[in-house]
């Protein structure tokens, strides 16, 4: 006999159902906070979202909680195919808060630059005031 309820939604739903209330956040908070607290909110929706693709796609599909590998999960979601927009792989493993992109990869962020900085800073978004992320000297400050 199964425990779980007839009318029970499907795993991924769950992760919809959270999504979107990091969508509310976002909304609730626009007029009213620093654009750090919004993109934090719009990232983890949009996580969230691709966790749920993922899961609906494969159920055995299991993301650990606190990874944050948007990218990788960008991939795996197939999001170029839904989204009708492809990730420019210059900007992979850039560190966008540093303020240290070539000209390059600053022509290639500035095409959706909100998306580029939840898909690579997810897990730095909430700090993204603070003087840590500022460049440092050479030699100077903690290592």
């Amino acid at each position: 006999m199964s425990k779980t309820p007839v009318n029970a939604p499907a795993a991924w739903e769950g992760y919809t159902f959270d999504a979107d209330h990091w969508v509310f956040a976002y909304f609730v908070l626009c007029d009213s906070f620093a654009f750090p607290p919004l993109l934090f909110a719009a990232a983890h929706a949009l996580e969230l979202y691709l966790k749920a693709v993922c899961k609906k796609a494969d159920p055995a599909f299991f993301p650990p909680a606190s990874s944050h590998k948007l990218w990788n999960l960008w991939e795996k979601a197939g999001a170029d195919s839904f989204s009708g927009f492809t990730l420019d792989p210059i900007l992979r493993n850039v560190d966008m808060l540093s303020g240290r992109l070539t000209p390059q990869q600053t022509a290639a962020r500035d095409v959706f630059p909100d998306l580029y900085l939840a898909l690579t800073a997810i897990t730095d978004l909430k700090y993204a005031s603070g003087d840590w992320l500022q460049p440092k000297e050479e030699g100077v400050g903690v290592s």
